[in-house]
């Protein structure tokens, strides 16, 4: 009997602590895509547009740490890179619900200028170029009658030419001979 007065007593307090009030469904959790730049993207620009979407719409956005612009559920913020590898960051979230995150990997390629090798060794300008991060490819300019000259081979000139900015590993045609 006194068990059955306590399964009584546990209903009953059950029913008034809830009366008057409904199951409160937890919101559903932050969703969060991102449309550019696609992870692992390599560039040489100093800054990148990190853009996508979010829901629901008015959530907010930080990207690398900064608040995004959010309209209407689509989010875009510019982040700054540095020269390398850059983890960008993006959380998003909205009041009563489960936040999201995810992370970028976006490698900054650094330029490399051309260096000024007329006139050089042909093996030393290749050895400088390859050392500036560049592929070379020499292409003898000389003919039949250039053999029968007593000097040596030298650089004429560099295709594109000294000064030309080029992303690592371009390749660098070296024109050589021995009368430039």
């Amino acid at each position: 009997m006194r068990i059955g007065l306590t399964i009584v007593a546990l209903c009953v307090g059950m029913a008034v602590a809830a009366c008057g009030s409904r199951a409160v469904r937890p919101a559903p959790p932050v969703r969060l895509s991102v449309e550019g730049p696609a992870d692992q993207a390599t560039t040489l620009a100093g800054a990148v547009a990190v853009r996508g979407t979010v829901s629901p719409a008015h959530a907010t956005v930080l990207v690398a740490g900064r608040p995004a612009t959010v309209d209407g559920g689509s989010f875009s913020a510019m982040v700054s890179l540095a020269p390398g590898m850059n983890i960008i960051d993006i959380l998003a979230g909205a009041s009563h619900t489960t936040g999201a995150t995810t992370a970028l990997r976006v490698y900054r390629e650094m330029p490399v200028t051309v260096p000024d090798v007329t006139g050089l060794d042909p093996a030393r300008a290749a050895a400088q170029l390859a050392h500036s991060g560049l592929r070379v490819k020499v292409v003898d300019s000389g003919g039949f009658f250039e053999s029968l000259i007593p000097t040596s081979k030298q650089v004429c000139g560099t295709s594109p030419p000294p000064g030309r900015s080029l992303p690592p590993g371009s390749e660098v045609r070296v024109q050589v001979g021995k009368l430039c």
